[in-house]
């Protein structure tokens, strides 16, 4: 019993040292694989960019759903921390011998390597663009991102979707920091993408909170939930309002 138990022992250490061989440059350092390498990079960007991961629904068939709750980072600091990590990820990617590479794997990093390039390349203009324009600007994609994308299918989504619209004025704090960084720097937008813009947001203010869009949407799209309480629907309206206030 006990050389069993000492044996049983024994093979459990040398799968766990073996599994630690395997984990730890996968994760922090060199992966053994370039395959390995190829998965760390794509979940590496997934998982910085919640929204993205919102929009692709490839965690929720595993059950998770953690990033619904969360919105991107607009910050400076981000931005900078993309760079420097798009110059790590392509000098590990350099460091595999194209030789010892299949031809899909050369292919693969091709391509890995010229949109890492292109980020790094991008750095010193970085903040050559306008974050709030009539087009693409926070104050038209996370409206936007919230009526379309944002799931609401139970009481779980209906409950993120509250946490995501806790978060909107920090978002918006980061997008206002990174404008002024840009204005610091001599790049502004021209006057008529300032007035459009403020045009949108006067537009997505009228009518007040009872007739805004984020609330009006939710309140109809959670009235398709079935399995909702009507005691809960309205906690969750309610707190919707709350947060469009």
């Amino acid at each position: 019993m006990r050389r069993a138990l000492r044996i049983t022992a024994a093979a459990t250490a040398v799968a766990l040292l073996g599994l630690g061989v395997f984990l730890v440059p996968t994760i922090w350092g060199k992966p053994w694989s370039i395959e390995h390498f190829y998965t760390r990079v794509f979940l590496y960007l997934l998982l910085r960019h919640p929204m993205l991961l919102s929009q692709l629904r490839v965690l929720e068939p595993y059950g998770i759903r953690s990033h619904n709750r969360k919105l991107d980072d607009y910050s400076v600091e981000f931005m900078q921390r993309e760079s420097e990590a798009a110059r790590r990820h392509l000098r590990t990617l350099r460091s595999y011998t194209p030789a010892s590479q299949t031809a899909d794997q050369r292919f693969s990093s091709a391509v890995l390597e010229w949109f890492l390039q292109n980020v790094v390349d991008g750095e010193p203009f970085q903040f050559h663009d306008y974050p709030l324009n009539q087009l693409d600007g926070v104050q038209v994609t996370l409206p936007d991102f919230m009526l379309n994308v944002h799931p609401l299918y139970d009481a779980r989504d209906a409950e993120d979707y509250v946490a995501r619209l806790a978060r909107f004025g920090t978002a918006i704090d980061q997008v206002i920091e990174s404008v002024r960084t840009r204005a610091a720097r001599g790049i502004v937008p021209p006057r008529f993408v300032v007035e459009r813009v403020r045009g949108q947001v006067e537009t997505f203010r009228k009518g007040g909170t009872g007739e805004n869009v984020l609330l009006v949407s939710f309140a109809k799209r959670i009235g398709a939930i079935e399995r909702l309480a009507p005691e809960a629907r309205d906690q969750l309206t309610q707190a919707v309002r709350r947060q469009v206030e």
